[in-house]
């Protein structure tokens, strides 16, 4: 029995249009309902909404939670479960040499699955199922503005930033090395740069550092890595916490850097598995700098 059961739907009327999402979180034994979370965007697709209510859901269990996420949509359990590998093998490309539709959507995905043990079951939709339609009812009630529970967060805009960071170090003379790959709207950029002297932990800030660098003001960025140091500070710095060199952590210097370059964007940190496929490219691109440096 799965420790946690997920109920998840998603449409728009009309398709594309205003959508809304959403999904319910039951214990195991389906007995108990844990959470409602819902939400809404002004102009999507069918298909976006059903993948935003899976990330969504996901998003709220701990790591390495297992999990049973139950959906009506066979474009969503096949795409998780039977497409994406071969989608990422062909650098998201179709059969056909198109580009994957929703791909911002489905790297997200991709992410949030990798935390958790995720298995998926597809049930008929309308048909009776009492928290396949509760989770339909949440979705239609956040599309039309009403009911939109309070536990939802707000989900990424599409034309966000993704910026996945990743760190090589050579211990024997103590240098280090960041890369900093940026994904937007199709487009990318890779930053790197050699820090010299520094422990990792302030290399992988120095790269942060190097991407608010480059960023324009009011921008969304997602960034990407497998130190928890830096997803756990970057929380702790945007919710407020004291920056000065006087603070009772580590690198407060670099930290209050941070917190004053972030001013004007949304900055969102994801942890991600060490293999993850965006992080191991940067960190082998750092890996090529510093070897050859």
């Amino acid at each position: 029995m799965p420790e946690f059961v997920i109920y998840t739907d998603g449409g728009c009327k009309p398709n594309p249009g205003p959508g809304g999402w959403g999904a319910v979180v039951l214990r195991g034994d389906r007995k108990k309902k844990v959470r409602e979370l819902s939400g809404r965007e002004d102009e999507t697709t069918n298909n976006r909404m059903e993948i935003t209510a899976a990330v969504e859901g996901l998003r709220a269990m701990k790591d390495g939670a297992d999990v049973l996420v139950v959906t009506d949509s066979q474009y969503l359990r096949q795409g998780v479960t039977s497409w994406m590998k071969a989608w990422k093998r062909r650098e998201w490309r179709t059969t056909t040499g198109e580009a994957v539709r929703n791909r911002d959507l489905w790297e997200v995905l991709d992410v949030e699955v990798g935390r958790c043990s995720v298995a998926w079951k597809w049930v008929r939709g309308h048909t009776g199922d009492r928290w396949n339609e509760r989770a339909d009812q949440l979705a239609t009630l956040a599309r039309d503005r009403e009911g939109v529970s309070s536990g939802s967060r707000p989900f990424l805009p599409a034309d966000r930033v993704v910026a996945h960071l990743g760190v090589s170090t050579a211990p024997e003379h103590g240098d280090g090395a960041f890369a900093v790959v940026l994904l937007w709207k199709g487009r990318e950029r890779v930053l790197r740069e050699v820090v010299q002297g520094e422990p990792v932990n302030r290399v992988h800030l120095r790269g942060v550092l190097a991407l608010l660098a480059v960023l324009k003001r009011d921008v969304t960025v997602e960034v990407r890595t497998a130190n928890r140091y830096v997803t756990q500070g970057m929380e702790r710095v945007l919710e407020g916490a004291p920056t000065t060199r006087r603070s009772a952590y580590a690198n407060a210097d670099l930290w209050k850097e941070i917190k004053e370059a972030e001013e004007g964007h949304r900055l969102v940190a994801t942890l991600t598995r060490q293999d993850d496929a965006g992080v191991e490219r940067a960190r082998a691109t750092a890996r090529e700098l510093l070897n050859g440096s």
